[in-house]
């Protein structure tokens, strides 16, 4: 009975270890203050924004130890963007000339910062993509099921959007606007401590990220009617001019889906300079409809050198972009900084999954993304999958172990009194 209750201790202090572990594991756990600012373009200063929700949310994500600051800028203007600068400092303000940043062409300022940052990166989705997929082929690069004359560009830069909701509380902004007949959603969420998605996929983020979701619903004028529908995002990551700036896509691999059912990976484009290591990660699924489950979940694809990759944990560098005109994002209207842009793109879907406009389909496609400095979160087992782990196998080995030991310790004892008799004539 006394070895059977020094094992069930072991276990419980094993468990608890385990459990504070996890717990307190995490790279960054240290908690930003944020506040927000909006920088709305007033009609009667400029004549560009009548009739017009022209509007650049800045972040400020500031450490509370007053050390170091992550600026954020979300804009729609021209393409749905985030750019992120990270600043040894606080203190640091932002200033928009709208004049400037409204004029297209060659034009590479009007946004400034008070102070040059350490880092500085940016996420853009310029466009969406439609193709028929008929076949179920599910790559848009299979030109055997897949005829290139169906893949149809619709930019984002020719949508109205309406004016931004700001959720102070939350720290988040939606922007909204019609397109294609029905509701394109571009969503940001600061995050100010380690978190994790209340809703599936369900990423990890810290309080050096930015979570945005990409959401089209019920579009119906699409450019054909077959009911053949899939979708391609077009993604560029843009990193500052810096000498040994390098730009890579890898696949990060878990032995466990306990927080995005049946995927056990996350695609990670890491952004490296003289001036830190920036990152955009998503796990490399999207949600064909509302409440999200696994049975609403289809697996993203991944392109770039115009074919399709499956991804490894080798990081393979994305190819180079060499321009975008100052039209192409705000990130362009950045004085003092020169980008070098890296693109690549994502479709997604499943075989007999109904398409995007099948005949049961719901219309909705839903994907998001982790923008962060530094690096990503790793996803680890929970404290209550730990202590399963431990009590399913641990118990089991720990009880054999105790019990080989008193074998051994009673068949000792007893050999010591058998030899404690003399021999008798």
């Amino acid at each position: 009975m006394a070895d059977g209750r020094a094992a069930v201790r072991i276990i419980l202090l094993v468990g608890c270890f385990c459990l504070s572990s996890a717990i307190f594991s995490s790279n960054d756990n240290q908690e930003r203050k944020i506040s927000i600012v909006e920088f709305l373009c007033e009609s009667p200063s400029y004549p560009d924004c009548r009739g017009k929700h022209y509007s650049i949310i800045h972040v400020v994500a500031e450490s509370l130890d007053k050390r170091s600051a992550i600026h954020y800028l979300w804009s729609v203007i021209y393409s749905p963007t985030i750019v992120m600068a990270y600043f040894e400092k606080t203190g640091v303000n932002v200033t928009v000339d709208w004049k400037k940043v409204l004029t297209n062409g060659n034009l590479t300022d009007g946004i400034s910062f008070t102070e040059y940052s350490e880092y500085i990166t940016a996420l853009v989705i310029p466009a969406i993509y439609e193709f028929q997929d008929p076949k179920d082929a599910l790559f848009y690069t299979d030109w055997k099921k897949v005829k290139a004359d169906t893949i149809v560009k619709h930019p984002f830069h020719k949508l109205n959007w309406e004016k931004p909701v700001i959720d102070r509380e939350n720290n988040i902004t939606t922007f909204k606007a019609s397109m294609l007949g029905g509701e394109v959603t571009f969503q940001c969420n600061a995050s100010f401590h380690q978190e994790r998605e209340s809703v599936l996929p369900r990423q990890q983020s810290s309080s050096n990220s930015t979570v945005l979701t990409l959401t089209l619903n019920n579009l119906t004028k699409l450019n054909k009617t077959r009911g053949n529908t899939r979708f391609i995002f077009e993604l560029y990551s843009l990193t500052a001019q810096q000498s040994e700036s390098t730009t890579c896509v890898k696949a990060e691999k878990y032995i466990d889906d306990e927080f995005t059912p049946a995927v056990f990976k996350t695609i990670i484009v890491n952004s490296t300079g003289t001036g830190g290591t920036a990152y955009s990660a998503w796990k490399p699924v999207a949600y064909i409809d509302k409440k999200r489950s696994l049975e609403e979940q289809v697996p993203s694809y991944a392109y770039y050198r115009n074919s399709h990759h499956f991804i490894s944990s080798h990081c393979d560098s994305l190819p180079y972009s060499p321009y975008h005109p100052s039209s192409f994002s705000i990130a362009y209207h950045l004085e003092k900084y020169t980008f070098l842009s890296y693109g690549m793109n994502i479709s997604f879907g499943r075989q007999k999954d109904g398409w995007y406009d099948g005949k049961e389909a719901k219309r909705y496609l839903s994907w998001s993304a982790v923008v962060g400095y530094g690096r990503p979160l790793s996803d680890h087992f929970s404290p209550v999958v730990l202590i399963i782990i431990i009590v399913g196998f641990g118990a089991p080995l720990l009880l054999i172990f105790v019990t080989v030991v008193y074998i051994i310790v009673k068949r000792f004892k007893a050999k010591k009194a058998a030899s404690s008799y003399g021999i008798i004539n």
